[in-house]
This record gives structure tokens, sequence and C-alpha cells, in this order.
């Protein structure tokens, strides 16, 4: 393995001295070539090599900014089926809290375990390290736990492009007496 390395490390010199002189020969060679031509030719010539140059330059960027707007539209498709599934899974889990709903714990496993597949592939790294945070976590069942799924929940929003929230506002939209519930906890989160 080091001496695959070392045999990269020579190539790579010997193709930085060669691409060092052909410039350094090119250069030359232009200031040979330009000194014999008249002024005019010249100062066209430097127009037309910095109109190519920029025009180059505005497409090459175009085109980087156009394919990381792709790939952005594309995660964002695959994301939302996954991050809509955390979202079921959360109403539901809250539903059942409240005597709503039948939500078995077989049925809770297994859409967890679907979320984890997605999340494997489609969920960004900040989202994969909140949910394992939760998961690791959630076993203790304590109120905690609520704070580590709004932090889950900001984290899939930052990804589909949403602004940053203020903590607690997403539990309101769970939590009737959310504001009393923090006065009683001190204001913690």
């Amino acid at each position: 393995l080091f001496q695959h390395k070392e045999l990269l490390t020579d190539k790579i010199q010997i193709l930085c001295k060669i691409l060092g002189d052909s410039i350094a020969y090119f250069l030359n060679w232009t200031k040979i070539a330009l000194s014999k031509l008249d002024t005019v030719i010249i100062v066209a010539l430097i127009t037309g090599t910095v109109s190519i140059v920029s025009v180059l330059f505005t497409s090459v960027v175009s085109k980087i900014i156009e394919f990381k707007q792709q790939r952005r539209d594309y995660l964002n498709q695959k994301r939302e089926k996954s991050y809509g599934q955390f979202v079921d899974m959360y109403y539901k889990i809250m539903e059942k809290s409240n005597g709503r709903i039948e939500y078995s714990e077989d049925e809770m496993i297994s859409d967890m375990s679907e979320f984890s597949r997605e999340l494997t592939l489609w969920g960004s790294n900040n989202v994969v390290k909140k949910w394992i945070a939760f998961r690791l976590h959630g076993r203790k069942n304590t109120e905690k736990n609520i704070f580590l799924i709004e932090n889950l929940l900001f984290a899939m929003r930052k990804d589909m492009g949403f602004s940053k929230m203020k903590k607690g506002t997403l539990l309101k939209m769970i939590i009737n007496d959310y504001d009393e519930y923090m006065q009683k906890r001190g204001g913690k989160t």
C-alpha cells in the first residue's frame, strides 16, 4: 500500500513538473508572439480572451448551481416521504397517549424500523444523529423525549428548506398548555 502511495506521489510530482513547464513555455511563447504584434491586435486578443473566459466561467458556474439545485430537489422528494412517515408515527403516538386511537407496540416498532430504513438512504447527517439520540434516550420514557422529537422535527424542516423556528413552536401544536407546562418546569428544555 505504501509503495503504491509513493508511486502515485511520484507521478503527481512529474505531472506537476510537466504542467508547470508547459505553462512557462506557453507564457514565453505568448510574450514573444505578442511583442511582434500591433497594439490594436493585442487589445483585441485580450478582449476576446477575456470574453471567452468569462463565458466559459459563467457556463461552468451555472451548471454547478443547476446540478446542486437538481440534487437538492431530488433529495427533498425522497426525504419528504421518509420524514412524512416520522410525522405520521409521531401523531399516532400522540393520539394513542390521548386515548383516541389504538396503536400497538408492534405497529410502532414496525413504523420505527421502516423510518430507520428510509433514513439510512435519504436522511441528512444531522437528522440521522438526532434520530439516534432519540432512539437511545427514548427507551427511558422521560420528559426529555418530547424535546428530542422537536429537535428531530427542526432538523427535518431545515433539510426541507424551512427557516429555523423558536423552541417550543412545534410542541405548541400538540401540547395545549405548553406555556404553563414550561413555567412549571422553570422554562428548561
